[in-house]
């Protein structure tokens, strides 16, 4: 099995049991040949703070993670058939300078309204056209001829605001500890990644890294 063909079961393996969690209301399907505690999942030792009214999905993921740009692929379509019940958001941690920069630059255009309409191409200039995004400059330059608002993206980007939100989202990661992306976390009690499911132990590894 080539690495591109597992990893691509590996996400929709994440994505199979984020339906099976969802569906018993944050509570994993223990059934035979389910997701098993440790592998598949993790249950962290003490529960996130939630928004209240929904299960809350938290996707955390960098744009400058390839493993994030190609989970997009089999995440889109799942997010678009959430029940009205659940609530999704993205978190960036900021694990790097470039994290750093990417996660304002996130903010910025979610404060816009814009950042639905950007995502793609932020992807592309970074994975494909080898474009680190790492300048306002750069920002800018990509964007604009999308339609974004320079004065406006360039006043939010270093306003109080955002700087604000990004130690409100710096705490959660901590909370859910996160070091890596793509994860997911679920209803403040459990994560999973398109790196666990592993039978052969890459789970338990996993579930080292982030106790």
């Amino acid at each position: 099995m080539s690495l591109n063909t597992k990893l691509s079961l590996n996400r929709r393996h994440t994505l199979s049991l984020l339906a099976a969690t969802l569906a018993g209301a944050v509570a994993p399907v223990l059934a035979q040949g389910g997701p098993q505690e440790g592998i598949d999942y993790l249950r962290l030792p003490t529960r996130v703070p939630t928004p209240s009214g929904k299960i809350d999905v938290v996707a955390f993921f960098l744009y400058g993670s390839k493993h994030s740009d190609t989970f997009e692929e089999v995440l889109q379509p799942w997010i678009k058939r959430l029940p009205a019940n659940v609530g999704f958001r993205y978190v960036p941690p900021d694990f790097s300078l470039q994290g750093q920069l990417h996660q304002r630059l996130f903010y910025t255009l979610q404060a816009m309204g814009v950042e639905h309409q950007m995502r793609a191409a932020i992807f592309n200039a970074i994975h494909v056209r080898g474009n680190p995004l790492v300048t306002l400059e750069a920002m800018i330059k990509l964007l604009a001829p999308l339609g974004l608002d320079e004065n406006k993206f360039t006043n939010t980007f270093k306003s109080i605001v955002t700087n604000a939100k990004i130690a409100q989202v710096n705490s959660l990661v901590k909370e859910y500890r996160i070091n890596s992306v793509p994860c997911i976390g679920i209803g403040g009690i459990y994560v999973t990644s398109t790196s666990m499911g592993n039978r052969g132990g890459g789970g338990k590894q996993h579930l080292q890294t982030h106790a």
